[in-house]
């Protein structure tokens, strides 16, 4: 298993050093945080190839990171400028620092960035040192515009300093990308290993046979003589005729011509949702000593609700793989647990394994809620229902003519104790964050239902400090009324739009709280697509200005 990834240079992964959990890995972030680049590291460095290509084929100037390009180029200006010694060629290194075993303890060395004396596979791309004078004249010709990758080389060695061979090496990988059909080295593999397993030598010889009869058969067919009669007429190279044949193939090559069927439908035919759950099905298969780290690049992609949680049943399932998952589903992260979380961000990490065992325990029970959104929101406001999420749009707007995520403010419903669980996560992750909650007729009691919270410095309460205002619902009708002689709310006219109301008497602040509690999402969805104004309660505004202003 692989206890730690370091890498540097490798695109956005400027230095970064991961340490990686024994069982599931999950990977979280922005786009272009660096999730998908983390797999790919690990893919080099296990298979020695990048999107199922050798990776020294694929060696271009823009893998390296940008910040280490530009500081390149800017040495190469100087020197070309001011003739500063020669800069150096920058380098990408990829480690796995692996788990010492019985399978493991022959690779021990010291041969890595941490000079740790432990088992391990270190990548490495950079100059091939015989072309290290011709570097130094283009050096000094000006002929360097860019990282001259062409004088590269990728070199593979365990950290005792051997050379890796990957058919034998301890950690084998393979990588299921949900977003991409690249399933062929799967289905092979699995098609192989049964006809292996199943056929006999020399049923399998018979089966070969069979093929190049067809193949035969085909080529003598008198409608293939007819289209080659034609074309050697009238076609010619150097007065030789030409005529169009099969491909001349070894002499297992009908294996690679073989796919499967689904109740007879062909692979390529079946749903892309189906083929990621049968992608991985197969991965899954693979006995431990031909694969035991399993890449998983958004493993929710085109899967509905039903065969996504089938498909992490099974992940959850196994015991004898290290599994490593970038996804943007909360549903993958919760159900798997947060204390596997590794947040990605611009090329850093940060682990969430050191959450209160309770959150965790609550999210993974109750894995519907949308947990990711709190990980990965720059400013948030957490509600208590629907309602008051479309009020502190409309009042955001109203202020600062804009919706709140335009600003980069997420509203987030959370209520109750859920507020808990939510606020574990952002205190751990040291961001602030508005908490807008009804007083439930207890405003004074606020305070000891969140007294783990309440003080904290990330944590911002805002509530109802009228008793009688105990919800949003009287809290918005006692700011849009007007008070009577006897100290009664006395709702104003221009605020019956919300209920429709026709006439005047109609309007008391009993009937229209009635009716706002029974319509608790129609009477905010109408605040909040009316061309009218209301007035907000304060503890509203100022939550809103404190998330602007301050998170």
């Amino acid at each position: 298993m692989i206890e730690k990834l370091k890498v540097k240079n490798y695109k956005i992964l400027k230095d970064v050093q991961i340490e990686l959990h024994d069982t599931f890995n999950i990977l979280v972030g922005q786009n272009e945080s660096g999730k998908s680049t983390v797999l790919e590291a690990i893919e080099i460095a296990t298979t020695g190839r990048l999107h199922f290509y050798p990776f020294e084929r694929q060696l271009r100037t823009n893998i390296f990171n940008d910040k280490v390009r530009k500081e390149y180029m800017d040495e190469v200006t100087n020197f070309n400028n001011h003739k500063t010694s020669a800069p150096k060629l920058p380098q990408i290194i990829i480690e796995l620092y692996l788990k010492d075993d019985d399978s493991t303890k022959e690779y021990i060395g010291a041969n890595n960035e941490l000079r740790e004396n432990c088992p391990g596979i270190r990548v490495k791309v950079g100059m091939n040192e015989g072309y290290s004078e011709y570097y130094k004249k283009l050096l000094q010709n000006g002929l360097i515009h860019d990282i001259p990758i062409e004088l590269y080389k990728v070199s593979y060695n365990y950290f005792d300093g051997r050379d890796v061979l990957f058919r034998f090496s301890p950690v084998k990988s393979v990588l299921i990308d949900a977003s991409h059909k690249n399933y062929s080295n799967m289905v092979s593999h699995f098609i192989n290993s049964n006809i292996d397993e199943i056929l006999t030598d020399e049923e399998k010889i018979k089966v070969s046979r069979e093929y190049r009869k067809n193949r035969y058969a085909f080529k003598n067919n008198k409608d293939i003589e007819k289209l080659n009669n034609e074309v050697s007429k009238r076609h010619k190279f150097d007065e030789r005729s030409i005529t169009i044949e099969f491909k001349e193939e070894t002499i297992d090559a009908w294996k690679d011509n073989m796919t499967i069927s689904l109740d007879e439908v062909p692979f390529d035919n079946v749903g892309f949702g189906t083929q990621n759950v049968i992608k991985t099905e197969l991965a899954i298969q693979n006995s431990p000593e031909k694969i035991n780290v399993l890449l998983m690049e958004e493993p929710e992609n085109n899967l509905s609700y039903t065969n996504m949680t089938k498909m992490l049943h099974q992940i959850k399932e196994i015991t004898n793989k290290q599994i490593i998952i970038a996804t943007h589903s909360s549903y993958v992260a919760n159900v798997l647990s947060l204390q596997y979380l590794l947040l990605v961000n611009n090329g850093t990490i940060q682990s969430f394994n050191e959450l209160p065992d309770n959150t965790y325990k609550f999210f993974q029970k109750l894995s519907g809620y949308d947990t990711l959104r709190a990980v990965l929101a720059n400013k948030i406001i957490f509600v208590e229902g629907p309602s008051d999420e479309l009020i502190i749009e409309r009042c955001y707007f109203d202020k600062y003519q804009c919706l709140p995520i335009h600003d980069g403010i997420d509203i987030i419903i959370a209520g109750g104790l859920t507020f808990k669980r939510f606020c574990d996560i952002t205190i751990f992750m040291k961001k602030s964050v508005v908490v807008l909650t009804d007083n439930d007729g207890k405003p004074d009691e606020v305070k000891n239902r969140y007294e783990d919270y309440i003080d904290n410095k990330y944590v911002h309460f805002y509530w109802q400090k009228d008793a009688q205002l105990h919800t949003l619902e009287p809290s918005i009708i006692a700011v849009n009324s007007e008070v009577d002689d006897n100290n009664q709310y006395i709702p104003k006219i221009d605020f019956q739009h919300i209920v429709n109301y026709k006439n005047k008497e109609q309007m008391t602040f009993k009937a229209l709280n009635q009716f706002m509690v029974n319509n608790k999402v129609e009477w905010a969805l109408r605040v909040f697509e009316s061309e009218k104004t209301i007035h907000y309660p304060k503890y509203i505004i100022d939550g809103i200005e404190y998330v602007k202003q301050h998170c």
